[in-house]
Formats: structure tokens, sequence, C-alpha cells
């Protein structure tokens, strides 16, 4: 047992109280996994196995498995580290970067898995394109022939060396997270390192660890290859008796593994290069001032910029947000498949460029939402401006290429065709978001214009997309008001776009439910589970109503999961929570059976509404007061580190809001109120004649229907949205 006591209590009260309440644990002299006899994963005579698999999904997978020494008691050599940071290197020349240039793969990462003390899988996992399907024996190959060049000119030391530099920088600059998470992740790790290294073990490298990195290298070999093929339509012959998946295995091909044994060496191919992104610049700038929110720096026609220092955290990273709203798009589906198209080709075409970037720490995302699209950047202020240039250079003028355009639109369509054989909760939840959101393009939707899609339409999209955007920028973290005003000019000189009018309009709205209105939507799922998601909508967000609903969520959470996971057993799949969507307040309950219908489910929420009634009117003002005290610690919580704090601040630009003050106000709503207002609220929201809900019921193939499901653009046609629109 390892056990790890986070708190801010003296040391000494905390070495009490884990000698009080653990010292009855008894030490059992157990026999540790590292001592146990165990055979090896696979015989020789087995090796190399070639696997296939028909999956349900659209999926294609290759993976190449080797099973390796067992590393936990070696967590100081960083020897996986190491090979992983070679076979998974995604910059120019790397074996991503061949197999890209190919058309035959997406992505690719490779590391350990499944560890153990006697032994483990090194794995590297390739997202296939339909023509890599063509293309196994060259992809395997190739995979080889890399492995041959990294033995042959690579200098492991130096590459050991850099691994651990960033490994320390991370360590030196890392920011806080959660104190449950902390505890569980150190408990965990101290099964296997010694509790005075547990701390430093992500940055502690040791000495050069020439011997095991030559014992990986002799494992990730032809001859012992578990070679997996997951993909629909492969040639199968088995059913695995506990899933049901159809499969095959056999011996590779005699052929092949000669081949495999002297790959014939690629030109493309090259070992990585030493990396160029390592931060120079991470001292703190000056303080100038304390804020307790974000300030608006620029406010112009077309341009907004909120900034906020660092001035707690002390760290040296930089967080950007950039929203740039554009009314094309999500104008139609067709727009909609477009610009998802586009953000992938331009993360695409800065992929080499970028990696390096992330691995130094510089991190960004480009992804597409309904009212434009969010830019996000993370990293050292020296190196920030770097990938941001690039990253604008690629927005105007992207090197488009039809080849590109298709293996991101194959794998949209088949992402969207994927959404129907999703989980029936998951299933019941995307339905659920579909029927609220005014404007929001279902699957079936993108799935109807996708193959008449051409690379022409992006190019003839593309000057009208950028043509005029408002864009609104949160800079935060360690940079000056001068700096953050410098890269805000950066930004719109690298669009050059002219200024959006009348964008307020430009939002995401909610369905107004009419007092009393109870809307059911129901569906047959490809699950063999059956999934209920069940919403009582209140009204528009206020601080108030907000506490209210969160005090209502821990009055129920515990109960709720208690009667219907633990006592009833309806499901794996059960919970409840405070729903705050499109700045509409709610509440939602969510269950996924195997045994029960949708129909059923409903019945057992409503009786434990019921029940829990009667609790509440029984309930004492002192118990009240125990929830409600826990409530208002959880809200006076600070954020943990500056990306969560600027994440805050972000939200409530996004949103429109700009109530950066909302928690505060919440606070002191949450501090007056009272049982009996409780009460009233929870009858109103969940059992009066008034309560107004929507249900969506995903049916499983244990529990077939037959009934007819909501005309959803009729409904959305007949009924209000909230925010209203300004005139």
């Amino acid at each position: 047992m390892r056990l790890v006591i986070l708190g801010r209590e003296p040391l000494n009260q905390l070495e009490g109280w884990a000698k009080q309440y653990f010292s009855p644990v008894p030490v059992r002299k157990m026999a540790r996994e590292a001592s146990l006899p165990l055979p090896p994963l696979f015989q020789s005579s087995q090796l190399p196995l070639d696997i296939r698999i028909e999956p349900i999904k659209q999926i294609r997978l290759l993976s190449f498995n080797f099973e390796i020494p067992g590393q936990l008691a070696r967590w100081d050599s960083k020897a996986t580290d190491l090979i992983g940071h070679f076979l998974g290197h995604e910059g120019k020349g790397s074996l991503l970067s061949y197999l890209k240039s190919q058309n035959w793969v997406t992505q690719l990462s490779a590391g350990e898995m499944g560890k153990h003390w006697q032994f483990g899988i090194f794995s590297v996992t390739i997202e296939l394109t339909p023509k890599g399907m063509d293309h196994l024996p060259e992809i395997t190959e190739a995979f080889f022939a890399y492995r041959q060049l990294i033995l042959a000119q690579a200098n492991p030391r130096d590459y050991y060396r850099e691994l651990e530099t960033l490994a320390k920088l991370r360590f030196h600059f890392r920011e806080k997270i959660s104190p449950d998470s902390f505890v569980t992740s150190l408990a965990s790790e101290m099964q296997s390192i010694p509790a005075p290294k547990a701390l430093v073990a992500p940055a502690d490298f040791g000495s050069y660890p020439k011997k095991e990195v030559q014992k990986l290298w002799e494992a990730i070999r032809p001859e012992k290859m578990i070679r997996i093929l997951t993909a629909p339509g492969v040639e199968v012959d088995q059913v695995e008796p506990y899933y049901q998946a159809p499969y095959a295995s056999g011996p590779l091909p005699p052929k092949e593994l000669r081949r495999l044994r002297k790959p014939q060496r690629l030109a493309a191919l090259q070992v990585p290069s030493l990396n160029p992104f390592l931060p120079k610049d991470t001292n703190l700038r000056p303080r100038q001032g304390s804020a307790s929110e974000p300030a608006l720096l620029v406010d112009q026609p077309g341009s907004r910029l909120w900034y906020r220092q660092d001035d707690h955290f002390k760290t040296p990273k930089v967080q950007l947000r950039i929203f740039l709203t554009s009314p094309w798009a999500y104008a139609t589906p067709k727009e909609a498949a477009l610009v998802r198209i586009w953000t992938q080709l331009v993360q695409e075409s800065l992929n080499e460029y970028a990696y390096p970037a992330q691995m130094a720490g510089l991190k960004y995302s480009f992804e597409n939402e309904v009212k434009g699209f969010e830019i996000q950047l993370e990293g050292y202020p020296d190196q920030l401006p770097l990938l941001l240039n690039r990253l604008l250079a690629q927005l105007k003028d992207p090197a488009l290429s039809e080849t590109k355009f298709n293996i991101f639109k194959q794998a949209l369509q088949e992402e969207r065709a994927n959404q129907s054989k999703l989980q029936a909760y998951r299933r019941a939840y995307y339905e659920a978001q579909y029927l609220v959101t005014q404007k929001l393009w279902h699957h079936r939707d993108y799935l109807a214009v996708l193959p008449d899609l051409k690379l022409a339409d992006l190019n003839k999209l593309l000057p009208k997309l950028l043509h005029n955007l408002q864009i609104d920028s949160l800079m935060s973290g360690n940079l000056t008001a001068k700096e953050a005003k410098k890269l805000q000019n950066k930004i719109l000189q690298g669009l050059r776009a002219k200024p959006l009018k009348n964008f307020a309009n430009l939002i995401e709205r909610g369905i107004l439910l009419q007092p009393g209105e109870q809307l059911r939507q129901r569906m047959q799922v490809e699950d063999v589970n059956s999934a209920i998601f069940l919403y009582f909508q209140d009204g528009a967000e206020t601080p108030k109503n907000d506490a209210l609903l969160g005090l209502i969520g821990l009055l129920i959470q515990q109960p709720f999961y208690t009667e219907l996971r633990t006592r009833q057993q309806l499901g794996y799949v059960v919970w409840s929570s405070k729903s705050s969507f499109l700045r509409l307040n709610g509440f939602q309950f969510v269950i996924q059976s195997s045994s029960a219908n949708p129909k059923k489910l409903t019945q057992r929420i409503l009786a434990f509404l019921q029940t829990f009634g009667v609790k509440l009117q029984q309930m004492s003002n002192d118990e009240f007061d125990t929830f409600r005290q826990a409530l208002i610690k959880k809200l006076n919580e600070s954020p943990q580190n500056l990306a969560e704090e600027a994440g805050r601040d972000w939200s409530r630009i996004k949103r429109g809001t700009y109530d950066f003050n909302f928690i505060p106000a919440q606070l002191a709503a949450l501090k007056k109120l009272t049982l009996e207002e409780t009460r009233l609220f929870y009858e109103q929201l969940f059992l009066g004649a008034q309560a107004k809900s929507i249900s969506v019921e995903a049916w499983g193939k244990n529990h077939p229907f037959s009934g007819q499901s909501l005309k959803v653009k009729q409904v959305k046609a007949t009924h209000e949205f909230y925010p209203p629109l300004q005139p």
C-alpha cells in the first residue's frame, strides 16, 4: 500500500493522521509481482504474428507491437521515452512525414503500453487512409527502414540529454493540478518509484542507459513483431468469444519477413533534428499591478483585446486565446463541412514545424465552431510569436492539395457516419444538443453534402471566410501590456481582414420551453444498451438560480447514484448534474442500461425525484447548511493554474456576457439562500405543473420500439430562442 496525504495543516499533524488512521493496516509479506515466475506473453514459435480485426466503426488502424523487458523497476532510465521519441517523431524526415507524403496515413504514435514488472508492450499505432490499406507491406518495411536509419546515424546520447532538458523545463515550470489528481497520481507512482524520488522522477534521467536502449532495439525486430490491422472488410475466420469481435490470425508471410530483415533504404527518411524551440527567455516580466479580472486593452472596429498579467502563479508562460467571428463559418452544412476540412488542412501543413515546438512546451490548437474558429497558443514569450506568425501565414496562404483535401473529407465522412454507432447515452446526449440548439447541423446534414464537395469549393469560400472578421483576443500570463498590444497588431496585420459589422447577432441560441411543456424524442440505436437523457429547464442564467442548481446538484448527486446505480443496479452509466448550456440554466439526468428500457428509466428518475422531494421537506436547517457551506467552499476555490484562469475568463468573453464577477455574485446569492427557497425551487423545477422538460430516449437492440420520432425542425420553427437578438 502507498499513502499520500495533502493538506494545509502542519507536517507533524499530517504525519499524526497517517499514523492514527493507517497504522492498523496490516503489513502482509506478499511476494511482489516482480518476483513471481511468469511465462513470456508469446513463445518465439508464435512470432511474428499477423492479426486482423473487423470493427463496427469506420476506422483503419495498423499497429506494430513488441514484447519488451518490464520497465517499472527501471523508472530512472527513460529508455522507452527515447525510443518513443525517435519512432513517434512528427518532424521533417520522420517516419510519419514520409508515410503522409505517400498519402498512406494520417496519424502515428509510439510508446510503451501495458506496463508490468516483468514485461511490457512497445506499440507503434498508425491511422491509415483508404489508400494506405493497399500498402501495408510498404508501410511495415518503411518502419523497419526508419529503425535501421536511427540505429546507424543517430547519436542517442544527444537526444537523451535533450529529452532530459525538456523534462527539467516541464518540471521546473509545471503548473498546479487539482489536489485529488495530484495525490492519486503520486500514490500510484509510488508503487514502482521510491518515495523520496516520486516527485522528481519525471525529470530524473540519470546516466545514459546504453544497455537498456540496446535491449529495447533488440526487441523491436521483424521476428518479434505482432502486427494488428483493424479495419472494415478485412478477411476474418474466427469470432472472439467475449466481445464477439470477428478476427483472424496467422504467421507473417515468409517473403515479407525476408524483406523486413533487410529493408530498402528510403532517401526521404532522416534522423530528427535537435529541437530549435528550446526557450531562451524564462524570466518573469516586471509586474504592473494586480488585477482581479482582465482589462479591455483594445476596443476598436473589428478588434478587441482583453489582457491580464499573471501576478500570482509566477510562471514564465503566456496564454493566448483568439476567436475569429465569421458569418460564413457555419452558414450552411456545406460551409460548415468545408471549414472543418480547412482547419484540418491548416493543422496538417503546420505539423512538421509545430511538432518540435510542442515538445518544447509551445502548444497550439485551431478549431472551427458555430460562430467562427478559435486559436489557442500557450508557451514562452520569446518563442510564441514564431508559431503565431507561421499559423497566420498558413491561414492567409494555405498550400491546399487535392489529395489531402480528399483524405480529410473522407475522415470527416467516417467521423459523422460513426456518430450513429456511439454508445446509447452519447447518442441521446448528441440528439438533445441538436434539439435545444437553434442552429446546429446534424451529422445527417454533413453526410448529405460531403460526397459532392471539391477543393474548388474551398478555394471559392476562403476569400469570403476571412474577408470580414471580428477578432477577439485574450492574452494573460508573463507579458506586459505593451507586448500584448504588439501581438494583437501582429494578428491584425497577418489576417488583413476588414471589420465585421453587426456581429452581435452571430450567437448560439437555445430553445425556450413553455411552462409545463414536455418534449419527448425517441430513436432506435445500434447499441445493445438503452439510455435516457432527461433535462429540466429553468431559464436564463442568473447568479441566484445558478447557485440554487449547484446546491440541488450537490444534494442529489450521491443519493441519485446510490439509489439507481447501486441499489436498483440499472447500469454503470448513471449521473446527474447542473446544466448551463447556451446561457440557459437547467438540470440533467443520464442513465444507460442493458436491463431497462428508456420508458422504465424515465419512471425510475421521476420516482426518485418524488421521493427525494419528501426528504428535502424533512431536511433540517443544520443539514442543509452543511451542503450550502460545502458549495461555498467549492466556489471559493481559485484557479489552480494560469491555463485554468485564462479558460475561466475566456468562457465569459466567448459567451458575450463579460461578467467576470459572476462567481462572486453567485457566492453572494448562495450565502443568502434558505432551505425554504430551495424547497420551492426544487418543486417548481421538477415536480410542479409548470415544470419544463426534454427527454431523449435511445432504445437499444435489447429494447426495440415502434413509434415516431420528434420532427425537430418543426419544433424549432414553433419555439422562441435565447438570448434574444438585438434590433
